[in-house]
């Protein structure tokens, strides 16, 4: 496995020009994540969301010197349900396995955090559900300054 030189990617904010590598990346993410995997995954789905959330700003790429993208950041701001308060949240961030191991996590999270806090939200409230190194992922986002607050379970139908 040969990683990239890391000073050659880059992070950037996308546009929709960048939805269908996106989309691409997101059908890696599926295929590697064990729950994901055991789920439908619908690209023009997909793309209408896609679309929506790249108007409001909130989704980051990260691409290599080829101009591949090898790293994301999907999220959105949004109102809490009690109030008017807005609230960031992710939808997706993963790292394509050769590129992992470096800076494009920090630096995704961290683009999205000013663009969150700049398009003023209050909280930024991150999930890990993907069960692709949640240990690792846990800690990075501890590291860059979030804390572990409530818990997701799960339970999967098994008829």
């Amino acid at each position: 496995m040969e990683v990239k030189s890391r000073s050659a990617v880059k992070v950037r904010q996308a546009t929709i020009e960048d939805i269908d590598a996106l989309i691409a990346l997101g059908s890696v993410m599926h295929d590697e994540s064990p729950l994901f995997r055991l789920l439908d995954y619908d690209e023009a789905k997909l793309a209408a969301l896609g679309e929506k959330l790249l108007e409001q700003g909130g989704v980051f790429l990260a691409e290599d010197e080829d101009s591949n993208v090898v790293g994301m950041f999907v999220g959105m701001v949004s109102e809490y349900f009690f109030g008017h308060d807005l609230m960031a949240s992710d939808f997706a961030l993963y790292v394509d396995e050769d590129h992992r191991g470096g800076s494009i996590g920090v630096r995704l999270v961290k683009a999205f955090e000013k663009w969150a806090f700049e398009f003023g939200a209050k909280v930024i409230l991150l999930g890990i559900s993907t069960g692709i190194q949640a240990d690792r992922t846990a800690q990075l986002y501890n590291r860059l300054g979030f804390k572990t607050h409530g818990y997701t379970t799960l339970k999967m139908r098994t008829e």
